[in-house]
């Protein structure tokens, strides 16, 4: 009977004939055979072994199916199975405290987040509403100021007999004049100098402010301003009154010998020459 496989030796002693069919590879000799209704020479040593893997392989899996089964009984759904371990497993090691804390965490930073923005949004919206009303402010006390400083020069200019209701002498009293705002916030107005600042009443031993009326009676003493009042103009004689008594006399401020014995006169007319630079001087008479 023919063998499968043979060495050299075993194939050398074979007749020529048998010989023929053998096949050498790889120092052996292999019989040859065709292929015929399922059946042909193949390595059976190989298969063999395959085989026994493959069964070892099966009878685990088999072994694992049925503990699966007999572990998870119900459970059909490999998948759902696993997510279930995973759940068992986040369980097992589930801290309620660090996730009470993270969560805390998470909550105050949302919280932190938002309260940031609206405050800056209110801070926001209250500057604008504060810069509105500011300049609401300014507009409503540019407007008293207009009617408090220019009803108030009105009055006096009517007062002293001004030409035309003081029309024409009105805008020269209102910018010496301005409102101001008193600690209890309520305003007035005063008359103020070149510079500014306040002026002071021309009334001898007095500390207080100059006021609109005194102002325009010392208008009524300056010769830019005298013709614009009834009855002051300047004589031939180029003589004009002087506030707190006098006349204006060739550019010097003339007093009575009976207005210089008047101290609050005589004050009024030596502080209304400094201001003007003119010479206050006393008549005989």
């Amino acid at each position: 009977m023919l063998k499968a496989v043979l060495d050299k030796a075993a194939f050398d002693a074979l007749e020529e004939t048998i010989q023929a069919f053998y096949t050498e590879k790889d120092g052996k000799y292999y019989l040859t055979v065709t292929a015929s209704e399922g059946f042909e020479l193949t390595n059976t040593v190989n298969l063999k072994a395959s085989l026994v893997k493959e069964r070892t392989r099966a009878d685990s899996a088999e072994k694992k199916v049925k503990k699966f089964e007999t572990d998870f009984e119900g459970i059909t759904d490999p998948a759902a199975a696993r997510d279930a371990l995973g759940r068992v497993d986040e369980l097992a090691n589930f801290d309620p405290d660090k996730k009470l804390a993270a969560a805390k965490e998470q909550f105050e930073k949302q919280l932190t987040g938002k309260t940031e923005t609206e405050r800056k949004k209110m801070i926001t919206d209250h500057e604008t509403e504060t810069s509105a009303l500011k300049k609401k402010n300014e507009v409503y006390k540019s407007q008293l100021q207009l009617a408090l400083v220019t009803n108030s020069a009105q009055s006096a200019l009517i007062k002293a007999d001004a030409e035309g209701d003081g029309k024409l002498l009105l805008p020269h009293v209102v910018k010496q004049v301005r409102m101001v705002e008193k600690d209890d916030n309520t305003f007035e107005v005063e008359v103020i100098d070149d510079e500014n600042m306040a002026r002071l009443t021309p009334k001898g031993g007095s500390t207080a402010k100059m006021t609109i009326p005194e102002l325009v009676e010392e208008m009524k003493t300056n010769n830019e301003f005298a013709h614009g009042f009834k009855g002051t103009r300047a004589s031939g004689g180029g003589t004009a009154p002087s506030a707190g008594g006098g006349v204006i006399k060739g550019g010097k401020i003339v007093l009575s010998k009976a207005e210089s014995r008047d101290v609050a006169t005589y004050r009024a007319a030596k502080a209304r020459g400094v201001k003007e630079g003119k010479e206050v001087i006393i008549s005989d008479q």
